[in-house]
């Protein structure tokens, strides 16, 4: 998607986090980088929630135990051209809650 064909908050937007190279185009590179970290930080909430229910279960305490997961914003993995949170768009508004 060109910046040309943006609109105007959304290339804004783009430029100001370093997404676009010198022609406009999203540069492909930092793109997979940051899905590779998102997605090595969602492994790694995984890991730690596991490790939650683990505990609570050798203690005993599985059945009496609560935990809530939220988040403070979502990502937008090139949904509207965009990519990371900088916007109200529903991918980067939304955000999951779970409640176990």
């Amino acid at each position: 998607f060109p910046e040309s064909s943006m609109h105007p908050y959304d290339s804004y937007m783009s430029a100001s986090k370093a997404m676009l190279d010198e022609q406009g185009q999203f540069k492909q590179d930092l793109l997979e980088r940051n899905m590779r970290c998102w997605l090595a930080m969602c492994n790694q909430t995984d890991t730690m929630l596991g490790q939650v229910w683990a505990k609570a279960g050798e203690t005993g305490n599985l059945e009496n135990t609560i935990v809530i997961f939220t988040s403070d914003h979502g990502e937008l993995h090139m949904e509207h051209r965009q990519h990371l949170k900088n916007s109200l768009f529903e991918g980067s508004a939304r955000v999951p809650l779970l409640v176990a």
